[in-house]
């Protein structure tokens, strides 16, 4: 149920409700992970692990949740516990991620390996870089990786994946770079440096990377679809004249709205496309002029000649995808019919999105949550007009404070993509975390405020302010893991001086 997870969540909280099997919690539990619901997880895994006890996946799920909660020590016996049953690679990271937690590398990775014998101190280097990398500490990855004893290809692997979180995306392109040439084009390390290549703007180089190894990373990126294998893939050379071409575009949302500005290239072809999308952006796609029909899961679909999965739509049609008219604004939602009151006092109404809902296995390098404490000096600025966009769990965090309790949380109205575009409308500005809400407001052209984590999706870049896809974006970077404080304020700077422009 990609880009559906608290409707998912919805539903298997009713099954479990229903019928409380092992099974039915264990998935009810990863569900409640996905959209960072900790507590209430440790809750459904308790219930469960009492009827039944025995169960080894329910407890490593349980490890993992406490792990999440920092609650190290109750996460540390879980996994020791299981490590005598089972050594596979949820438990052994699970395990020295607790080891190593304020601990330094070597005296971590010794203390784990007395719990995961007969793998030795040498044998885990591997999986502790891979641990350090979660905890953030990038150097200490770095150093444990450099001296392991372990094939050249895949040290070149770990440390192009510790080179990209460093944000030093040359080295990142040469170690997997280096790692492709031992292992070859169609092996683990070909994907990284496929996005790599996108993210530097390398679209020569990821093209050819692409072409050469089409099966392995489309494979890698996963499937978006309810309809797989209808139909033969489209290579891009082959003619769709007349052609009825279903688009899989059943990825997470943000990457559906991404996408879409390509579509205008296929019916240029003279193809029909029928584009498949998640249930929350039916209603806001249905209008698209280049497409013939949306159709969602379980919907009937007329016979199809090919079909592509929409990420792949870039380099399919390249380099005409490299038209800059492809860049400008190319989504609006309906009329809206919601009437926003202004302050009087203030100039800018402006939408704010803290969360972006997923939260499951992110360390504070990629974590795209902003603690609410965080967001107070926005409020300082007198003339921005606050407006919560957020929805979920969270979105009625500011009424917990002092200083938010007078800002409107809208998230209530907001049941589909369409209702929050129909909500931007009214908005002179976005303040967002990386969202689908993100995508909408870039792909309408709307002044948008981005506030991206230390390590970020390969489409925003590693260091610019600004990026191809989505001109009206600016980017704020943290400039170390973790640290939202001086992303905020910096953010207050640059909006303080946008809205002086604006006046």
């Amino acid at each position: 149920m990609r880009g559906q997870l608290p409707e998912a969540v919805a539903i298997l909280e009713k099954v479990a409700t229903i019928a409380p099997s092992s099974n039915t919690l264990y998935r009810y539990a990863r569900a409640l992970l996905s959209v960072g619901r900790y507590d209430t997880a440790v809750e459904v895994l308790t219930t469960a692990l009492v009827r039944d006890p025995l169960s080894t996946d329910l407890a490593e799920l349980l490890a993992a949740a406490y792990l999440h909660l920092g609650q190290v020590a109750l996460a540390q016996r879980l996994f020791s516990l299981l490590a005598r049953q089972r050594k596979n690679t949820n438990v052994v990271l699970g395990l020295l991620e607790c080891c190593l937690y304020n601990h330094p590398w070597k005296d971590g990775i010794t203390e784990a390996s007395r719990w995961l014998a007969p793998l030795t101190a040498s044998d885990l280097r591997p999986y502790a870089g891979q641990a350090l990398l979660n905890l953030g500490r990038l150097d200490e990855a770095e150093e444990c990786l450099s001296t392991a004893s372990i094939h050249i290809g895949d040290t070149l692997l770990g440390l192009g994946d510790i080179a990209y979180a460093k944000r030093d995306l040359p080295a990142a392109i040469d170690y997997h770079q280096r790692a492709c040439s031992i292992h070859g084009v169609q092996s683990a390390s070909i994907f990284p440096l496929f996005l790599e290549s996108m993210s530097a703007a390398a679209y020569d180089k990821a093209y050819l990377l692409y072409t050469s190894a089409r099966t392995t990373i489309r494979n890698t990126w996963g499937h978006g679809t309810h309809y797989q294998g209808l139909a033969p893939q489209w290579d891009g050379m082959t003619t769709i004249q007349g052609k009825t071409m279903l688009v899989h575009g059943c990825v997470g949302l943000g990457d559906t709205l991404q996408y879409i500005r390509f579509l205008p290239l296929l019916k240029q072809h003279g193809a029909i496309v029928l584009l498949e999308v998640p249930v929350p952006l039916v209603s806001l796609l249905s209008r698209l002029t280049a497409v013939d029909k949306v159709i969602c899961k379980l919907d009937p679909l007329p016979p199809v000649d090919v079909e592509c999965d929409i990420r792949e739509l870039f380099l399919l049609l390249y380099p005409a995808s490299l038209d800059g008219s492809l860049h400008k604004p190319y989504l609006q939602g309906r009329a809206s019919n919601i009437a926003v009151r202004r302050d009087p006092e203030a100039s800018v109404i402006t939408g704010l999105v803290w969360d972006c809902g997923y939260q499951a296995r992110q360390s504070r390098l990629w974590q795209r949550h902003i603690p609410i404490e965080f967001l107070q000096p926005l409020a300082s600025v007198s003339t921005l007009d606050l407006r919560g966009l957020q929805v979920g769990p969270t979105q009625h965090a500011l009424r917990s404070t002092r200083w938010g309790d007078r800002i409107p949380c809208l998230g209530d109205s907001i049941n589909s993509m369409e209702d929050t575009a129909e909500i931007l409308q009214n908005m002179d500005m976005l303040i967002t975390v990386d969202t689908a809400t993100a995508h909408l407001a870039g792909a309408s052209g709307m002044k948008t405020y981005l506030l991206l984590p230390y390590v970020s999706s390969w489409r925003w870049g590693v260091d610019s302010h600004c990026c191809m896809w989505y001109p009206h974006i600016r980017l704020i970077r943290q400039s170390r893991p973790g640290d939202w404080r001086s992303s905020i304020e910096a953010l207050v700077k640059a909006v303080t001086r946008a809205v002086d422009t604006m006046e």
